[in-house]
C-alpha cells in the first residue's frame, strides 16, 4: 500500500510512529508537509492562500500516486483538514481518505459523518494501521480492522479497539526522516523531540488524556520506554542529525524516582546535551532529590502546568489533585536553589474564572518567579469534562458544542497573538497578560508589591496587542527561551521576503 500523509505547520510525532510501523511492514509512506509560515497557531498574517496549498496537494498526489491519504489533525486543524479532503475528493474521487489522531478519537461520530472521509482509526493505531495496510486490497479483511470505523454500503462499521501496546521497546524508532527531509540542515540541529512514554497518570478535565483514559478503561494507560531503549534512539538520531538539545515530549517526565535515577545519568553520560521536560507539580518534583538529579544531569528547564492559582478550583473543576500553592512555592524555591530554570503554564477563560482569581495568580507567580509564565486561552475539546461543566453552568449552549465538535470553535481557529486580548467583557485579560509578562522581567520583590496594588481589576482599557507581543518576545529572550520565538520569526520573515521576490523555498513535494 502507498500512503501519503498531509500535515500542516508542525512535526507530528504520532505520524512518525505510524510511518515507521508501515515502512517496517513493507509499505510506502510519503509526506506533504505544509509549514503555513503566515497562517499558523502563533500568528496569522494576510490572507490564507488556499489555491497555492491545493496546487501543492495536487502535485504531491501526482508524484506519490497514493492508495490512501492520511490526516491526523488536532481539533484546531480539523476544519482545514476536512477542506483539503473535500478538495481531494473533487479532483481525485477514487483516493481513499483515512483520519486518525486526537480529534478523530475524541469525536468519531462527527468525524466519520464528513462526506470526504472514508474511514478513521480510533485511539493508538501502531498495530491496526499495519493490519489496515496489509489488507487494504482485501475488502472483507479490511472491514475487520481493529480500531477502524469505515463506511460500507451506506452505513458505518465500527470495529472494537485493539489492546494498547504495553512494551514500547517493541516499537520501531519514529520515522524522523519523514519531517526532517523538509528541514534545512541547520534547523535539524535544534531541539530533538522524543516521547519516551505514553499516557499520563492524571485526568485533567480539559485534556485529551481524560478522553483516552475513558476509552481504554481497565488497561494500563501509562507506559514507558526502557532507559536503554531511550539511549539507543538518542544515540542513533544524534549521529544522524547532530542535534544540540533534547526536548522530552512526555506528558509528565517525573513519575517514578527509580526511572529518573536510571534514565537521566545515562542521558548525561551517553549524550551529554541539555534537555527540557514537562512536569506536574506533585510530591515527587517537590522533593530536593528530584530537582537535584534533574539539574546535575543536564536539565535546562522544566515546564510546569499550573493553569489556575485557585486551589479548590484546580482540585474540583480541573481535577488536578496532589498539589497546593505551598507545594508550588516549594518547587520554585528548590529550582531557584539549584539554578534550574522553570516555566509556568496558565490557562485563561476557565469556567467561573474571576478577576480576583487572576490577581491571586499574579501574587503566587510573583513569589515563585518562574523564567516565563506562558498563558493560553482554554480551547474546549470534544467530550472532555470541562466542556460538560461549561454546558451545565450555562456558559456554552448546544450550538457551541456542535461548533466545537466540528472544529469551528473561534478560540481554536484564532492565533495565539489574537488570544492575548480574549473577547470577554467581564475580565480585562490584557492587563493580566501584561502582569504575567512583567513577572519574567522585574525582580520578585518589585512584582510582589505591584501585585498588591488594588486597581488592576478596575482597568477597562486594553493594553495594545503590539506592546504585549514586544514584551512577550523580550521576556522570552532574557529568560533564555528566545530560541522558541526566534526560529519562528526568522523563518516567517525569510518566507515573506522570498515570496516577495517570487522565490518559494521548501514548498514543493519531495519524494522519499
Amino acid at each position: 500500500m502507498r500512503m501519503l500523509f498531509i500535515q500542516p505547520e508542525f512535526e507530528n510525532v504520532g505520524i512518525e510512529y505510524i510511518s515507521a510501523a508501515l515502512k517496517t511492514a513493507g509499505h510506502q509512506v510519503d509526506l506533504l508537509f505544509i509549514p503555513r509560515h503566515l497562517q499558523n497557531n502563533s500568528f496569522k498574517i494576510g490572507v490564507e492562500d488556499i489555491d497555492k496549498e491545493n496546487k501543492m496537494i495536487a502535485e504531491a498526489i501526482k508524484c506519490a500516486n497514493p492508495d490512501v491519504i492520511g490526516f491526523s489533525p488536532f481539533t484546531s486543524y480539523f476544519r482545514w483538514s476536512v477542506e483539503k479532503s473535500t478538495y481531494i475528493k473533487k479532483t481525485k474521487p477514487g483516493i481513499f481518505i483515512l483520519y486518525g489522531g486526537v480529534h478523530a478519537t475524541f469525536i468519531p461520530e462527527g468525524t466519520i459523518a464528513e462526506p470526504a472521509i472514508d474511514a478513521l482509526l480510533v485511539g493508538e493505531s501502531d498495530n491496526s494501521i499495519v493490519y489496515f495496510a496489509n489488507n487494504f486490497h482485501d475488502r472483507d479483511k479490511l472491514l475487520c480492522t481493529p480500531n477502524l470505523w469505515i463506511k460500507h454500503n451506506g452505513h458505518v462499521i465500527k470495529n472494537p479497539l485493539g489492546p494498547l501496546i504495553q512494551n514500547l521497546d517493541d516499537l520501531p524508532y519514529p520515522d524522523k526522516d519523514l519531517f526532517y527531509d523538509y528541514m534545512p540542515k541547520n534547523e535539524r540541529k535544534g531541539a530533538f523531540n522524543l516521547m519516551a512514554s505514553r499516557g499520563c497518570p492524571y485526568k485533567c478535565t480539559y485534556c485529551c488524556n481524560d478522553v483516552y483514559s475513558n476509552l481504554y478503561t481497565g488497561e494500563n494507560i501509562l507506559r514507558f520506554q526502557s532507559p536503554e531503549y531511550v539511549i539507543e534512539q538518542l544515540k542513533y538520531f544524534k549521529n544522524r542529525y547532530n542535534y544540540n538539545r533534547i526536548a522530552f515530549l512526555d506528558d509528565v517526565l517525573a513519575v517514578k524516582m527509580e526511572r529518573l535515577e536510571k534514565l537521566l545519568p545515562a542521558v548525561k553520560k551517553e549524550i551529554n546535551l541539555p534537555f527540557d521536560a514537562y512536569m506536574y507539580p506533585n510530591n515527587l518534583i517537590a522533593t530536593e532529590g528530584v530537582v537535584k538529579i534533574l539539574k546535575q544531569n543536564g536539565c535546562s528547564v522544566i515546564r510546569l502546568g499550573i493553569q489556575s492559582s485557585n486551589e479548590s478550583y484546580r482540585k474540583e473543576t480541573l481535577r488536578r489533585p496532589g498539589h497546593n500553592n505551598e507545594m508550588i512555592k516549594r518547587i520554585a524555591d528548590l529550582c531557584h536553589k539549584y539554578r534550574l530554570d522553570f516555566t509556568f503554564d496558565h490557562m485563561y477563560g476557565l469556567p467561573h474564572e474571576t478577576a480576583d482569581d487572576l490577581i491571586e495568580a499574579v501574587k503566587l507567580y510573583s513569589y515563585c518567579q518562574p523564567s516565563v509564565v506562558n498563558f493560553y486561552t482554554l480551547m474546549y475539546l470534544p467530550n472532555t469534562r470541562i466542556l460538560d461543566e461549561a454546558v451545565k453552568s450555562g456558559i456554552l449552549g448546544q450550538d457551541d458544542v456542535d461548533r466545537i465538535n466540528r472544529g469551528e470553535d473561534p478560540n481554536a481557529l484564532d492565533s495565539n497573538i489574537s488570544r492575548f486580548v480574549p473577547k470577554n467583557g467581564t475580565i480585562n485579560y490584557s492587563i493580566f497578560a501584561f502582569l504575567f509578562i512583567l513577572i519574567s522581567i522585574f525582580p520578585r520583590n518589585l512584582m510582589i508589591k505591584v501585585s498588591n496594588l488594588n486597581f488592576w481589576t478596575k482597568i477597562r482599557v486594553n493594553v495594545p496587542k503590539i506592546f504585549l507581543i514586544f514584551l512577550k518576545v523580550f521576556s522570552k529572550y532574557i529568560s533564555g527561551e528566545g530560541r522558541i520565538y526566534g526560529g519562528v520569526i526568522l523563518r516567517t520573515l525569510k518566507y515573506m521576503l522570498l515570496n516577495k521576490f517570487g522565490i518559494v523555498e521548501n514548498s514543493s513535494y519531495k519524494t522519499k
